[in-house]
């Protein structure tokens, strides 16, 4: 069987008929699963380690550069990279994205110490 897909290949289905089942089963489709996946483990990392770069997540996550990380950082998140390290954000365990707006009023998001924060 000559399938791109090795999951699907895995289980004797068509890449339509998994991507298909998949969707069905957790409301998404397989890529945009696999993306919000990579972004909620990179922004744990990111509120964690205060020395890793934003480059070296991209890296890491499977991004080629951060602009890219960023881009899709932020369609995801609401706020690039920086201002989520900045502001301590907590995601749910539903990896549900800050919205700008929380980040804004700082229901969901501590400030830094003001000794942190740039001036």
């Amino acid at each position: 069987m000559n399938n791109e897909n090795p999951f699907a290949a895995d289980i004797s289905l068509s890449k339509f008929h998994y991507q298909r089942m998949f969707h069905e089963a957790v409301g998404d489709s397989v890529m945009r699963y696999v993306t919000r996946r990579r972004l909620t483990l990179a922004a744990k990392e990111l509120a964690a380690d205060k020395e890793i770069t934003v480059l070296a997540l991209a890296l890491k996550y499977g991004y080629d550069t951060h602009e890219g990380f960023t881009r899709s950082f932020r369609a995801y998140m609401g706020i690039n990279p920086t201002e989520y390290r900045k502001y301590h954000c907590i995601v749910s365990s539903r990896t549900e994205p800050c919205s700008s707006r929380s980040v804004r009023s700082m229901t969901n998001c501590q400030k830094l110490p003001a000794s942190r924060q740039r001036k």
